[in-house]
């Protein structure tokens, strides 16, 4: 995981690899055991969700009040498998 976080550009990747990987893991099996449910869906949450992060990535950029769409960005050919017409 820590190689992918180093692909994608997150900053500390060792250390941000390891706190989701718990995160994840703990805050599940809390879940799973239905312990503090409402307190731990909050890291999951921010782990989970870099809305900024993910469009940037996916190509997506809005500037001065238009999108623009930038095919070069890694993750270009899922938003263009997704949001193309067929």
């Amino acid at each position: 995981m820590t190689e992918r976080f180093v692909d994608w550009g997150i900053p500390a990747p060792a250390l941000n690899a390891a706190l989701s990987a718990w995160t994840e893991f703990l805050g599940g099996l809390l879940i799973v055991l239905g312990l503090f449910t409402r307190l731990v869906s909050i890291p999951l949450f921010i782990n989970k969700v870099d809305l900024d992060g993910l469009f940037l990535k996916l190509g997506v950029a809005l500037r001065r009040g238009v999108v623009e769409l930038d095919d070069r960005a890694p993750l270009a050919s899922i938003r263009r498998a997704i949001t193309t017409m067929r």
